[in-house]
């Protein structure tokens, strides 16, 4: 479901996008050229969950893979990793702004994914 609704945020976004790139020069065009998208509410977030999508912005922009470990709590809170407690290798291709969190759309090698960025740790471009 993530899937499609990215897919269909991003081919109204380029459109739109890649006019106003257009009209900038290089520098300012590269700044700009950030694949991030807000869908809902935007409710303040926590900073590194802010400078690792900064990061995560850098990686996409620049076409370079990132690596993380990713967790999830099961019932009694406790954090466990998913990936046999092993590190993504991902090829970035977008974040998504959602219902208060930031998502990383990337490719695993195999198929598209989704993460949580606030559920990524130790990340590195």
């Amino acid at each position: 479901m993530l899937a499609a609704i990215l897919l269909k945020i991003f081919s109204c976004f380029f459109a739109s996008q890649a006019k106003v790139l257009r009209l900038t020069d290089r520098n300012t065009s590269a700044g700009l050229n950030r694949r991030s998208f807000v869908a809902g509410r935007i409710r303040s977030m926590n900073d590194s969950v802010a400078k690792d999508a900064d990061n995560l912005h850098i990686a996409i922009q620049t076409n370079r893979k990132v690596r993380f470990k990713y967790f999830h709590y099961d019932r009694e809170k406790k954090k466990w990793y998913s990936h046999n407690n092993e590190a993504y290798v991902v090829s970035p291709f977008g974040l998504l702004w959602n219902d208060g969190n930031y998502y990383l759309y990337a490719y695993d090698g195999v198929k598209f994914r989704h993460f949580r960025v606030d559920r990524m740790e130790h990340i590195t471009v």
